[in-house]
């Protein structure tokens, strides 16, 4: 499940939704995972954070417990992957900090300007 997840961000998608149903590692399961992209719009008490994503959605999402013991910074403004809740659309779990592709082109023209 995850390695489809991986070949559809590598094709630029906006958004995945995996369906998964029979027995993996020998358990009975049903599984389905809503994966979006958005923009961290407000910093909220509590690890929270204001997400407004692709489709124009506001979601209040948390930092996932792999992103939290990496000591990974999230600001507002960043891009972000959100695991929307099967429970609760208003709900999710930040996944993954997204690279900026502007901060990559600052960098370049600070060294330019330097030589």
């Amino acid at each position: 499940m995850k390695r489809a997840i991986e070949l559809t961000e590598q094709a630029d998608t906006k958004g995945i939704q995996v369906q998964i149903g029979g027995r993996i590692d020998g358990k009975e399961i049903a599984r389905v995972e809503w994966v979006r992209e958005g923009l961290i719009t407000e910093s909220l008490p509590n690890g929270m954070f204001r997400v407004r994503l692709d489709n124009e959605d506001l979601i209040l999402g948390y930092v996932s417990g792999r992103i939290r013991r990496s000591f990974i910074r999230i600001l507002p403004g960043d891009r972000v992957k959100i695991e929307v809740s099967r429970y609760d659309s208003t709900k999710g779990r930040i996944i993954y900090r997204l690279r900026n592709k502007d901060s990559s082109n600052k960098d370049s023209s600070n060294k330019d300007s330097n030589n």
